[in-house]
């Protein structure tokens, strides 16, 4: 049975819903709001996690990926058991490198400097005891 300290873990919440800059090719999403909000009332519920209040860090519609990138290293370095990472929003492909990326609210498509890849995240999150990545896109563009 898999077991986690509360005290010392924390739940990253992204959600990009809203994409000013290329409404043609990244529609918003109006439900990845609430799926962002659903969760965190559900990991902030001591009766189901015990997670601290604090611990739990929704990031919803954050402008540019090194926002994202600049506030999950400050989660990494607090995170001492568990790490759980969530991301909603578009999906991309980099025609360039074949990468995954994830979209934020000034994402363009075609332009992988305005997306988060996935790759970032992970050697953000490498050094942690123990971490959960979760990826819900709506969208992958080839």
């Amino acid at each position: 049975m898999l077991s986690t300290d509360p005290e010392r873990t924390w739940v990253v919440l992204i959600g990009a819903s809203e994409f000013p800059e290329d409404p043609t090719n990244l529609p918003n999403l109006p439900s990845v709001r609430a799926n962002i909000c659903e969760l965190a009332r559900i990991f902030n519920d001591h009766n189901l996690t015990n997670i601290p209040y604090s611990q739990v860090i929704p990031l919803l519609d954050l402008a540019m990926a090194q926002e994202v990138r600049e506030r999950l290293a400050d989660v990494c370095a607090r995170a001492e058991d568990t790490l759980v990472v969530y991301y909603s929003g578009h999906g991309l492909v980099s025609k360039k490198t074949r990468e995954l990326m994830l979209s934020v609210r000034t994402t363009i498509t075609g332009r992988d400097v305005s997306a988060l890849r996935v790759a970032d995240l992970q050697h953000e999150i490498v050094d942690q005891h123990r971490f959960y990545f979760f990826f819900n896109g709506f969208y992958i563009f080839h």
